[in-house]
């Protein structure tokens, strides 16, 4: 069970209300696709508001992980932020960073010091 304060509740909700911009929807690389990976931070941000734990090992598509905790995800959102492509752009993925600190502090008890350093 996860016990959220009111700025995480209020960081996920924010995340869950945001508009996602179309090039969310049009960006895919050989590793990345960045519909996907807003779908898995959708499902876990929905458990958490439930008051569940996150499992970073879970993906909804059952493959036995998650992206979004990957070093590499994270390091596309800085550069996409950083590129300055839009305000839209550079408000999503840094919405999207800051939920990620708030899964990363409500991961599974035998989970957390396997992502511990991470971002």
């Amino acid at each position: 069970m996860s016990n959220l304060n009111i700025n995480e509740q209020k960081i996920i909700k924010d995340f869950l209300a945001i508009p996602i911009p179309q090039y969310v929807f049009d960006y895919s690389d050989e590793k990345f696709d960045l519909l996907d990976s807003y779908e898995i931070a959708f499902t876990f941000a929905n458990d958490l508001l439930r008051g569940n734990s996150i499992n970073p090992s879970k993906s909804p598509w059952g493959d036995g992980k998650s992206v979004i905790f990957d070093v590499e995800y994270i390091q596309l959102l800085t550069n996409i932020k950083n590129e300055k492509l839009s305000e839209d752009i550079s408000t999503y993925c840094n919405l999207f960073l800051s939920v990620l600190n708030v899964f990363k502090s409500h991961l599974e008890p035998s989970q957390q010091s396997d992502q511990s350093g991470d971002g």
